[in-house]
């Protein structure tokens, strides 16, 4: 077998839940786990990955929501980032992993899953995208939010909205919509410029204050409309949502969920 088809039967099958939790210790935070992600914790280093496989390629793919230097990948990646092994090494350390899994001095939970249904959206490339090209607004100073749309600075750098609004590379307003594994796409707004990120999909943007045991939803169609909305009647326990356009079934659910 030559490596690239090693490579690529090692990032297609081997259940990478399972891998992560035998190998490094990871466990499954069921809250934010879904029939689509696994969202894994190590509770000795604090990492916390998302795990989703590829529709195309049926490859196991994951991000990481806590180190910003780990740019997520296939389980080679994962390998890498996490040891000193070459690529040489790291294929060593899989080919046990094929076929059958290999007894490992790691428990492996019985809420591991082996299997995840693929998804079509590349949200690995979504969540890569946005750690590299999107950054929080300073101060929240922006051009088009503070001047075209008359959202001042000291707003959008407050409860509940700080946090909530991004700039991207080209300056344009980012509004990052997240469902319980995190981020799934984005809303970018300028002048004369709308536009969803192409890949991922639609989920909820949302602005929430410090906790509070009861919230007052605000629902918009757009998340400049829920921030106009703020400022014009503003309330400290008002939780502000937009779905960026129509009511879509998943965005329902997230909705009832909060």
């Amino acid at each position: 077998m030559d490596r690239e088809t090693e490579l690529d039967r090692f990032k297609r099958d081997i259940a990478l839940p399972v891998f992560c939790a035998g190998e490094f210790g990871y466990r499954v935070v069921p809250k934010k786990t879904s029939p689509n992600s696994c969202f894994m914790k190590n509770p000795l280093t604090g990492s916390k990955i998302a795990i989703q496989r590829n529709a195309k390629s049926l490859h196991w793919t994951y991000w990481s929501a806590t180190d910003p230097g780990d740019r997520g990948g296939s389980i080679v990646d994962l390998v890498q980032h996490r040891t000193a092994d070459n690529l040489g090494q790291v294929r060593k350390r899989l080919r046990p992993w094929v076929g059958a899994c290999p007894s490992t001095s790691l428990p492996i939970a019985d809420d591991v899953p082996h299997d995840v249904t693929p998804t079509q959206p590349d949200v690995l490339e979504v969540r890569m995208a946005f750690q590299t090209a999107v950054r929080p607004l300073a101060a929240g100073q922006h051009r088009y939010l503070n001047n075209a749309r008359h959202l001042p600075p000291e707003l959008l750098s407050a409860p509940p909205f700080v946090g909530s609004v991004h700039s991207d590379t080209r300056g344009n307003a980012v509004f990052a919509h997240r469902d319980q594994t995190g981020v799934t796409g984005w809303e970018s707004r300028n002048d004369k410029w709308k536009s969803f990120s192409s890949s991922g999909y639609k989920s909820l943007w949302f602005a929430s204050p410090p906790a509070n045991k009861r919230l007052c939803l605000v629902f918009a169609e757009s998340a400049i409309d829920a921030i106009s909305y703020g400022y014009l009647h503003p309330r400290a326990d008002a939780c502000y949502l937009s779905t960026g356009g129509q009511l879509s079934d998943l965005q329902r659910e997230l909705a009832s969920s909060a």
